[in-house]
């Protein structure tokens, strides 16, 4: 062979890498598209939207022609490759030009456009559109007899399976969460509706123990005590229910509606708080959120014990407290307006110890910590001084210097949280 014609065949081993690249991305663009983004640019007829709406929805077709026309490529560059290295080196040519083909039809033609088009599904189908509707007129013969061949095979598997499907969830909540994404980024939904949608996903995952107040939380009544030191507390009309135990907080055996204390009390008539206890409601703190919120609806009651592995009181759940893990925080009158987190400057902060330590970590922008357990500020923070905390109590984490500035008797109820200049120490107490 000529130099000429050697260059050629590089030409067109090139052109068939480009031809191998489109058409394994085809083969993932138009079945991954958001369809609904798709369908809304037919309704606003933006250009090609009913082509490729038609492709996405049509994987048999669009899997016919990426096999076909991959299968031609790798025919017709094996036979290039053969003749270049025959060219060059013979039989030993041929060896090391085949081991080049297949990294490199590996590379860009497998790994690459899949990893591209799966990522940019939407731009790629778009480009894509017109080649592809080509090359379905140009191979039809062909790919008519695949696609009929496929449908047997796909419809027989999915008759076999038609009954294990129906018991199970279609996707998972980590797909139903991405679908959400992506269409809130195709601005078919606004921000506010899409976070509504995403907790309705989370509601049937989340457990009671997840969003209950915590016993050291609760405001609660012991029964031995005079109820006219209840009255006095100003806080008791803050609740509408109060939880109320006899000897220790683990032995709850009632609970007390504060309306029904409110008549007594403005009525000047003695009271029996046992007569007019309500019976408590338990549930375990691994119970459903779900489930539970069908429970307060068919017991006609609005909060619930929830208790440990023990069977102690690890805190009590409401209606309200369901509700607002899917509508989102419930304001009233009754409410303190609190801000969890308090900016003092630039990276330094007043931090409550019920703020989510998640959130916590992502404020800070630093690594989680994969070694605690615990879900709020102020437990990681026990977790880290390793013993109950004292105010003024101080240790560093990650080039922060964070200190204890309001403690309870086992918990800590506030910090402060403060850069250390050019500090990138390691945690430490």
């Amino acid at each position: 062979m000529t130099d000429g014609q050697v260059t050629l065949l590089f030409i067109v081993a090139a052109a068939l890498h480009l031809f191998s690249f489109f058409f394994s991305g085809m083969e993932v663009a138009f079945p991954t598209v958001n369809r609904l983004r798709i369908q809304k640019d037919v309704e606003n007829k933006k250009k090609l939207s009913k082509t490729v709406l038609k492709l996405a929805n049509d994987f048999h077709q669009v899997t016919s022609i990426a096999l076909f026309g991959n299968a031609l490529v790798n025919i017709a560059t094996s036979s290039i490759t053969t003749l270049i290295g025959l060219h060059y080196g013979g039989e030993q040519g041929v060896a090391i030009a085949a081991i080049i083909v297949f990294v490199t039809l590996l590379t860009f033609g497998e790994i690459l456009p899949k990893t591209v088009c799966l990522k940019f599904s939407y731009r790629f189908s778009y480009l894509f559109a017109i080649p592809v509707m080509f090359f379905n007129y140009l191979f039809f013969p062909i790919t008519f007899t695949m696609r009929k061949f496929l449908s047997l095979i796909t419809g027989g598997i999915k008759k076999a399976r038609e009954e294990e499907i129906v018991d199970k969830d279609v996707y998972s909540e980590d797909e139903l969460q991405e679908m959400v994404n992506e269409i809130e980024e195709s601005g078919l939904i606004d921000e506010d509706k899409s976070e509504l949608i995403k907790s309705a996903i989370e509601f049937s995952e989340t457990e009671a123990y997840e969003i209950m107040t915590p016993r050291v939380d609760v405001f609660s009544y012991d029964i031995e005590d005079d109820i006219s030191e209840l009255i006095e507390q100003k806080e008791i009309f803050k609740y509408s229910r109060i939880p109320v135990y006899e000897g220790t907080i683990d032995n709850i055996i009632g609970i007390l509606p504060t309306k029904l204390l409110l008549r007594y009390v403005l009525s000047e008539t003695p009271i029996d708080v046992r007569k007019i206890l309500r019976p408590p409601h338990f549930v375990h703190h691994s119970k459903g959120i779900s489930d539970l919120l069908n429970e307060f609806k068919e017991q006609e009651t609005h909060i619930a014990i929830v208790i440990d592995e023990y069977g102690g009181t690890e805190g009590i759940i409401t209606i309200e407290d369901i509700i607002e893990e899917i509508v989102g925080e419930i304001w009233d009158e009754s409410d303190e307006v609190d801000e969890p987190v308090i900016e003092l400057g630039e990276k330094h902060y007043l931090i409550d110890g019920g703020y989510n330590l998640e959130d916590f970590f992502e404020l800070l922008d630093i690594e989680e910590d994969e070694e605690t357990d615990y879900d709020t500020v102020g437990g990681w923070c026990l977790d880290q001084l390793d013993r109950f905390a004292v105010e003024g109590d101080e240790f560093t984490y990650e080039g922060y210097l964070i200190t204890i500035t309001e403690a309870g008797a086992f918990t800590v109820e506030e910090i402060k949280v403060k850069k250390i200049p050019n500090g990138n120490e390691e945690k430490e107490e």
